[in-house]
């Protein structure tokens, strides 16, 4: 009875899957919003079965990715469906919102280094070097624009600006795989967790966001990436340049993060209404001079431990 309720899930939550994935694929602009439920699936088959049809599932769905788009099937299959299986297997288990983030943002992150090595090894597809050709032929039209308005000087000056924001973004591509793959793991969550939970699925009980905190060790972290960036400031190019500005840039944003979190705390305490919560949010990102002092308030919390002491005054 149990084998019969569990193939019968099983075989309407890959039809389920199908049906996503053919949406993902073949209809542009809802696709891009479908997309975020592919996880699914995998996390209601996961968080309820054993180990052994769990892997039963997975085989099943990679056959059906096949049939559904061949190569792209197995993209998909990898990023999302890997993850959300993940994710469910950690719900099973019981672990803590955290846990399951940190485990999950791994598994996605190391699907995404392997499509990439994949890409490059086997196909010849270099979507880094894809984007170093297309910066450079932009520069080259618009220098040829510029001089040939009579503005060479001006043509310098942008060839110079453009070839130092793709040494800085060639640099930092770890970094954008590592955060592009937290964001999008927290995103999943937020869609995913809320209709799993409306299914009977138990939901670990996570934290309000203005009570998250990061490990202040994190600080430390900062202060020492900041200082070998300042003290010893290694040359561009180098292997110990990327590794201190890849440390230094992902650190920045979780300083950043953890401001979001004191300023939430703050509005909280203060009663202010949802509507200036998301205005000032908004402005966060659009003047940079907000960013810092958000960034400010993170390091403040982490090195002096600002809310607890607040909530002591209290």
């Amino acid at each position: 009875m149990k084998n019969t309720r569990q193939l019968t899930e099983g075989a309407v939550l890959l039809a389920a899957f199908a049906i996503i994935l053919l949406l993902t694929l073949y209809v542009p602009f809802l696709g891009a919003i479908i997309i975020f439920f592919l996880p699914l699936p995998f996390m209601l088959f996961t968080a309820k079965y054993n180990f052994k049809g769990i892997i039963v599932f997975l085989a099943a769905a990679v056959i059906i990715s096949i049939i559904i788009s061949g190569i792209w099937g197995i993209v998909y299959l990898l990023l999302f469906g890997a993850t959300g299986a993940v994710m469910g297997y950690l719900i099973q288990k019981n672990k803590s919102r955290p846990f399951i983030l940190l485990i999950s943002t791994v598994t996605f992150l190391i699907s995404t280094v392997a499509l990439y090595a994949i890409s490059v090894g086997l196909f010849h597809m270099n979507f880094i070097q894809q984007f170093n050709d297309s910066v450079n032929e932009s520069l080259k039209i618009t220098t040829r624009m510029l001089k040939g308005m009579g503005q060479g000087s001006q043509a310098d000056k942008v060839t110079k600006q453009y070839k130092d924001m793709i040494v800085t973004i060639k640099t930092i591509f770890p970094s954008l795989f590592v955060l592009s793959s937290l964001f999008t793991v927290y995103i999943l969550q937020i869609v995913n967790f809320p209709i799993l939970k409306r299914l009977g699925i138990t939901i670990p009980v996570g934290k309000p966001f203005r009570e998250l905190t990061l490990p202040r060790s994190l600080l430390w972290y900062y202060i020492i990436a900041l200082g070998a960036n300042l003290i010893f400031h290694p040359a561009a190019g180098t292997y110990w340049h990327a590794v201190v500005i890849n440390l230094f840039y992902v650190l920045s944003l979780l300083m950043f993060l953890q401001g979001l979190f004191v300023l939430y705390y703050l509005f909280h305490k203060r009663s202010i209404s949802r509507g200036f919560q998301i205005i000032v949010t908004i402005l966060i990102f659009v003047v940079p001079i907000f960013l810092y002092v958000v960034s400010l308030l993170g390091i403040i919390d982490l090195g002096f431990d600002f809310r607890k002491r607040r909530e002591n005054k209290q």
